[in-house]
């Protein structure tokens, strides 16, 4: 990606920023201009005090020079100061504005695309690239904007008070050091640290999966072999290491030899002008005195343009991912939806998604009516796109071809807020957050009420949990829900869905890590929603329990090949229904 789009996109983003950072880059200016004074009050000093050890001058006056001196001092801090705190405030500031961002373009992507993600590669540009970006602002460009007009005023002033061959000779060493050493290996290094970031990412992954699965690596005795694999990321990554730091030896040793050996080539330079009568001793002498810090702005543009390649390589990484086409985008100007109990009308609906062998067709002309206030099952084998067919629902995704309508409305047409908002999905592994009970049900509904949380758990199965827990609502879940169960895992995200009180609910085997007894209580509170007018739609694993259902649909290879009452397609003796109980109820004899 070119690096100008990549700055432009920066800046724009992190535009807020930009008062902040004009400040700090001055102050930096103030504060190695301040420096340079503290050198040449001082070369001033020695070089009146050798004029007059020889009989031509009058030494300089101590206390003005002490003066002077504390002066320069304080004032060099209270810039240093400055500089750091508005530069710290651009860096804080920027961090945030980056995150932000992110974090908003990452949320119309959701859920769906997240899926193709991998979620330590996405912490690592949530948190490291974001940091390494952060160098952009607080980090290379005020040191630039010194690196460009400190040596100018210098070379300047050399000039005007020394001699032109002066401010030549410094301004080539403060070019070659500044601008020209720090092209040396420049594309390898590119090239290396993009690597180099990558690395980081998969090792992150990496650390991230081990530790999610370390109970399946020490129980099936992989450890020693998933260690290796860390061992060869690592290998991996020091390779992309080493080639950068090759070529930041070769920089770093020239930057140390060049400010001393201009040094001494203006010394020599400015004697042969002192011995010819054109230049005097104490000029000469704060000319030398100041040439080497005069390099010091310039020598920190190899430091940053390093870390700018870190800084282009992670902004690169998180351009792409929050330039991502959304999988369901917002309409520009959205109706409302309907009041009321919503019906779903699927009219050809055909969904195709890209896997290592092409396009696969995972829906294909699916036609479904459900009216207002009732209720549907969709059954089916493993891979039989039910699952897609709920995401399509929510607007996780849209379908390539036909028009889904709620409440009379294509979903397209309709916020994501409102159309999302009416409905309340559970899926059979729903996120739990690190935190109480309580806080996983509020995200539901922030406004519910203790009683009605009670009422939600209760439906769901949790009430005689919730009573004998010490701590009832406020227990703590753990990270993932790992303080309880699976199946108490699953029942929270009920009772979360049933403390929404939404128009639709949607249940994608939302029941499957439930006991028999359990799952019917479950049920019985669903059936009571489905009478009080709320729409269902279940996606169901075993036939026993939606047998209540208004309307049941069978899914098979992406097509609708049964839509009925449960009644009538257990009837049909060849038909895909009556064969999936038949061979539920020899699974139960068995």
């Amino acid at each position: 990606m070119k690096r100008r789009v990549l700055i432009g996109w920066l800046l724009h983003t992190c535009r807020d920023v930009l008062a902040p950072l004009s400040i700090a880059s001055l102050l930096g200016i103030a504060h190695k201009l301040s420096n340079l004074a503290l050198y040449l009050v001082a070369g001033i000093a020695v070089g009146a005090g050798a004029e007059a050890l020889l009989g031509n001058g009058t030494p300089p006056a101590f206390l003005p020079l002490l003066g002077w001196l504390i002066g320069l001092s304080l004032l060099k801090g209270v810039l240093r100061y400055g500089e750091q705190y508005f530069g710290h405030k651009v860096a804080f500031k920027a961090l945030a504005l980056l995150r932000n961002k992110l974090y908003a373009a990452l949320a119309p992507q959701a859920p769906f695309n997240a899926r193709s993600r991998a979620s330590g590669d996405m912490l690592t540009r949530a948190t490291r690239d974001i940091d390494r970006v952060e160098v952009f602002f607080a980090h290379t460009i005020p040191p630039l904007v010194s690196a460009l007009i400190v040596p100018l005023i210098i070379v300047c002033g050399v000039g005007f008070y020394a001699s032109a061959a002066l401010a030549g000779v410094l301004a080539a060493g403060l070019v070659i050091t500044g601008f020209i050493v720090p092209l040396i290996g420049l594309g390898r290094t590119r090239g290396a640290t993009q690597a180099a970031t990558q690395e980081r990412a998969y090792i992150t992954q990496h650390v991230s999966e081990s530790v999610r699965a370390t109970g399946p690596l020490v129980a099936f005795g992989y450890g020693t072999a998933r260690a290796a694999e860390m061992a060869g990321l690592d290998v991996e990554l020091g390779t992309a290491l080493a080639h950068s730091a090759a070529a930041a030896s070769w920089r770093a040793a020239l930057k140390a030899i060049l400010p001393w050996g201009f040094a001494v080539l203006i010394l020599l330079v400015g004697l042969e002008q002192v011995a010819a009568g054109t230049l005097e001793f104490g000029v000469l002498l704060c000319v030398v005195l100041i040439s080497v810090p005069a390099f010091g702005p310039v020598l920190e543009v190899d430091g940053f343009v390093s870390g700018l390649q870190d800084s282009f390589a992670s902004a690169e990484r998180l351009y792409t991912m929050m330039h991502a086409q959304p999988a369901a985008l917002e309409p520009r100007t959205p109706i409302k939806l309907a009041a009321g109990s919503l019906g779903i009308d699927i009219e050809q609906v055909s969904v195709s998604l890209a896997s290592e062998t092409g396009s696969n067709t995972v829906l294909d002309s699916i036609d479904l009516v459900v009216p207002a206030g009732s209720s549907l099952a969709v059954v089916g084998g493993s891979g039989s796109g039910k699952s897609t067919l709920a995401a399509l629902l929510v607007r996780a995704m849209d379908p390539d071809s036909g028009v889904i309508r709620v409440g009379g409305s294509d979903v397209r047409e309709l916020a994501l807020k409102d159309l999302r908002g009416a409905m309340a999905m559970v899926s059979q592994r729903d996120h739990l957050m690190r935190g109480t009970l309580r806080s996983n049900l509020l995200l539901a509904n922030p406004q519910a009420t203790d009683e009605q949380l009670r009422t939600a758990c209760q439906c769901a199965g949790l009430g005689d949990w919730v009573a004998k827990m010490p701590r009832g609502l406020d227990s703590a879940l753990g990270e993932r829900g790992a303080k309880i169960s699976g199946g108490q895992a699953q029942r929270v995200a009920l009772a979360r869905a049933f403390v929404k009180d939404s128009r639709v609910l949607i249940l994608d085997e939302a029941t499957s890590a439930l006991d028999i007894h359990i799952e019917e209580l479950v049920m019985k509170s669903v059936r009571e929603m489905a009478a009080a007018g709320k729409t269902i739609i279940i996606i169901a694993h075993r036939m026993r329990t939606i047998r209540w259902v208004d309307q049941l649909a069978v899914l098979e290879a992406g097509r609708l090949v049964e839509n009925g009452t449960p009644r009538a397609l257990a009837q049909i003796a060849e038909g895909r229904f009556a064969a999936l109980l038949r061979r539920e109820q020899e699974s139960l004899e068995d």
